[in-house]
């Protein structure tokens, strides 16, 4: 997993090209990646790659949410509804808006995550929050 903390307040990266690295990737070969680009203690954005028919199963996250798919075809399920994301569509979540994503092509898309009054953990592992343990800070497929 490549991460990169943003130490100043500028980043650009090529998405195209870090999509193309988490799909080579032995994760990204298995069906799912996650790359985060920017992490501070109230804001994360993390770039996931999944393949066809690939799920993250049901979670919420404690902050604000925006889902953007870049690459692919995405859907969000929620209790109310199903949004298909096609790429360069997203869409916003409120806190604990419970939900699940699948994948309807080979699909890539950028979560942010925002929590400005509180620490956001370290990782998002697929269904849960976690923190890296000091063997590894890969997140798992559950």
């Amino acid at each position: 997993m490549n991460t990169r903390q943003l130490l100043r307040s500028e980043l650009s990266i090529d998405v195209d090209e870090q999509i193309r690295i988490l799909r080579a990737t032995p994760e990204g070969e298995a069906g799912a990646a996650l790359m985060t680009v920017v992490r501070h203690p109230d804001f994360r954005v993390h770039l996931i790659t999944l393949g066809k028919g690939v799920q993250i199963g049901w979670h919420s996250n404690p902050g604000q949410v925006s889902v953007e798919c870049v690459a692919g075809l995405i859907r969000v399920h929620t209790l109310h509804r199903d949004y298909d994301l096609p790429a360069s569509e997203s869409l916003g979540l409120g806190r604990e808006v419970g939900h699940d994503v699948e994948a309807l092509r080979d699909s890539a898309f950028i979560v942010t995550i925002s929590r400005p009054e509180a620490d956001v953990p370290a990782l998002f592992g697929f269904g849960r929050w976690v923190l890296p343990s000091q063997e590894s800070a890969v997140p798992t497929l559950q």
